[in-house]
């Protein structure tokens, strides 16, 4: 079929073991055209070979060509290799191209086990969320609806209000703490930075029927990773568990634009000329969604001392944690622009 549309000789070999989330199939769908694309229109290649594998913990999908090639750091702005990365990014894998000027190209795709489903030879990886709403009906609604199996989540508790919230936080270490904003006694805005005390590795997604702009503004200061309305369709929902989990920032996008163009973080103004060369990579890295040791593995350092440019970056630009430093980023186009 590809022959037939594109005029290019493919091969695929693909291991129908790998049972892929959709929002997985899909994204790597996406990139695999986007690869054929350009192996066509710019690299003239006349052959290319697709596979996607399954190694240790992780999918692998890999597009080589013999085209022409091209050097990935000059075309990266082009030839929709931002794109792909950014698919590679939301589902929180790492992509690695390997090309030059005459010699072909391979990009080389490897995803986490969270986006594979259970299945015979893979391990099962469950996301464990507490669901916190004071609403018993809707509460229970989440916690059954999550349940299913098929989402790859475990519901570990639930809690009525910021208070038990705190506590279960702590008891209970979840992945994922799904909060409401409005609550009796507590609401999920005084908690967070208390659930971020107790348990700084849990993940705050606010789930709200309705909240003013400066309301989830403040949540996501103080270290929340995501917001989404209540009558969101299940899917919506789960996907945004899963990449929360990931420690991507989800967000509509007009509260995105406002949080961008409004200067809302602290810090927005910070020079950054107190930056060293090392210290604004991992800033890009951490804008990108990557984790500790997938910055180290791009930089060829540490995880030990990535936490150290982490943390130096933190107190140089008076942020508390990676959500503004993202946010920062984005706001400094120039960090993300500059070679």
């Amino acid at each position: 079929m590809v022959e037939r549309r594109l005029g290019i000789k493919a091969s695929v070999n693909v291991d129908e073991s790998i049972g892929l989330t959709p929002q997985a199939e899909q994204e790597l769908f996406r990139i695999v055209t986007e690869a054929l694309n350009n192996a066509l229109k710019y690299a003239r290649a006349s052959q290319v070979h697709v596979t996607l594998q399954s190694e240790k913990d992780q999918a692998v999908l890999e597009v080589q060509d013999n085209g022409s090639g091209f050097d990935p750091t000059g075309a990266f702005a082009g030839m929709g290799l931002q794109n792909m990365r950014e698919r590679t990014y939301a589902l929180g894998g790492h992509m690695v191209i390997s090309s030059q000027p005459g010699s072909g190209t391979r990009i080389r795709v490897e995803i986490p086990q969270l986006n594979i489903l259970a299945g015979e030879g893979h391990m099962e990886i469950k996301i464990r969320v507490l669901v916190v709403d004071d609403h018993t009906v809707i509460r229970k609604g989440l916690c059954l609806l999550l349940s299913a199996e098929k989402y790859g989540i475990e519901v570990v508790g639930e809690a009525a209000d910021g208070r038990d919230a705190i506590e279960k936080s702590r008891s209970l270490n979840p992945d994922v703490i799904l909060l409401d904003l409005v609550m009796p006694g507590m609401g999920g805005l005084e908690a967070i930075p208390a659930i971020r005390q107790g348990n700084p590795e849990a993940r705050i997604l606010i789930l709200t029927s309705f909240a003013e702009d400066d309301q989830i503004l403040e949540a996501i200061r103080s270290g929340a990773l995501g917001y989404l309305i209540k009558d969101a369709s299940p899917d919506e929902l789960v996907s945004t568990i899963h990449n929360v989990y990931l420690n991507r920032m989800s967000l509509p996008p007009e509260l995105g634009r406002k949080m961008m163009l409004g200067s809302q973080i602290p810090g927005v103004n910070q020079p950054t000329s107190l930056l060293t060369d090392r210290e604004v990579d991992v800033l890009r890295c951490v804008a990108q969604g990557y984790s500790n040791k997938q910055i180290a593995s791009e930089l060829s350092i540490s995880t030990n001392t990535v936490r150290t440019h982490v943390s130096n970056l933190l107190q140089k630009l008076n942020l508390e944690n990676r959500t503004q430093l993202a946010l920062y980023t984005r706001q400094n186009k120039t960090l993300l622009s500059a070679n």
